[in-house]
């Protein structure tokens, strides 16, 4: 009896045992260790997500120092070590020759900084479209170091005599920039044109500017347009070249295949292409002894008949023409 009492007891005390390390293993012991493992491999996947996000950082830190030390070689700007106002003046000069009714400058001031020093000019002038195209064209194109801040432009109907003294109406654009010219840069901010000669002396030539800029990465050269032109002008342009007005002559009569006509107190011959005031002569027909144009009135067009029967004005029959644009000079 006292042998299967102390077994009963020994397995009593076993069981409790077994059931105290149990209970502490299942409830204290493995949710430390779950949660100790838990915290670790949110760490280790924050490390990992850091070391994606650093190699995706890297790869784009890579393309774009690739991307700048392209554009770094690339460069044909040429700034140079010293630049005075009249330079620049001629520079413009040189750019402005024609299409320009004024062009006025001024120097505002030079701006020194640790890299590079900057003059700053105001410029304001007049011109037809094509030509202030071109110029903006070079300035941001050439390989001269000069930018465009600031550009504002507005359509501009300028009725003026010429060198003869003679009305005449332009439609230019007015217009109101701000350029800078850069020089005195740091050494490699300039386009490495001191190399390129020193390559060519070198091997036995002489020094010369650098190879220009190929053409397919400049912007176009002329406009595709003229957006200051206007459809319909605010007032038909003046008889600059003293033309026959077909709105005041009288068809005198067809011979020949040419048109006579009075204006005024002279005397006109005309054949079909002749220009004419606002227009040009389109048909001369002696069977029915009448002339026909067509006439641009500041982009309204007609076609105007004149005949023997009828001396004076003409008749008009609209007729839907492209209107030219004299300013793309």
């Amino acid at each position: 009896m006292n042998n299967t009492l102390s077994n009963a007891l020994v397995l009593a005390f076993c069981w409790v045992l077994v059931a105290g390390v149990g209970t502490y293993l299942t409830f204290f012991h493995q949710p430390r260790e779950l949660l100790t493992l838990q915290e670790t491999e949110r760490a280790t996947v924050l490390r990992q997500q850091e070391a994606d996000a650093l190699l995706a950082q890297m790869s784009a830190s890579q393309t774009e120092a690739r991307d700048v030390y392209q554009r770094w070689n690339a460069r044909y700007k040429v700034m140079p070590a010293s630049l005075r106002s009249y330079e620049i003046v001629d520079y413009l000069n040189n750019l402005t020759g024609s299409g320009f009714e004024a062009f006025d400058v001024q120097v505002v001031g030079v701006t020194q900084s640790a890299g590079f020093s900057t003059y700053s000019l105001g410029i304001t002038g007049r011109a037809y479209y094509g030509s202030l195209y071109r110029l903006v064209w070079h300035l941001e194109n050439n390989r001269s170091f000069y930018r465009i801040r600031t550009l504002e432009l507005k359509h501009l109907d300028l009725r003026d005599a010429d060198a003869e003294g003679r009305e005449r109406m332009q439609v230019l654009v007015s217009f109101n920039l701000t350029l800078e010219a850069y020089f005195g840069g740091a050494e490699g901010m300039s386009a490495p044109s001191a190399a390129w000669n020193a390559g060519l002396v070198a091997a036995g030539g002489s020094a010369a500017a650098p190879p220009p800029v190929p053409d397919g990465i400049l912007p176009r050269f002329t406009p595709i347009g003229n957006p200051f032109y206007p459809i319909i002008l605010d007032a038909v342009p003046p008889n600059t070249y003293g033309l026959v007005d077909l709105d005041n002559a009288q068809l005198v009569s067809i011979a020949n295949g040419h048109a006579v006509f009075r204006d005024g107190d002279a005397y006109f011959t005309l054949g079909v292409g002749d220009a004419v005031y606002l227009g040009r002569i389109t048909t001369i027909d002696p069977e029915t002894s009448r002339v026909v144009a067509y006439l641009n009135r500041g982009g309204i067009t007609d076609e105007v008949e004149v005949s023997l029967a009828q001396p004076g004005k003409g008749t008009y029959k609209p007729a839907v023409l492209p209107v030219a644009d004299p300013t793309q000079n």
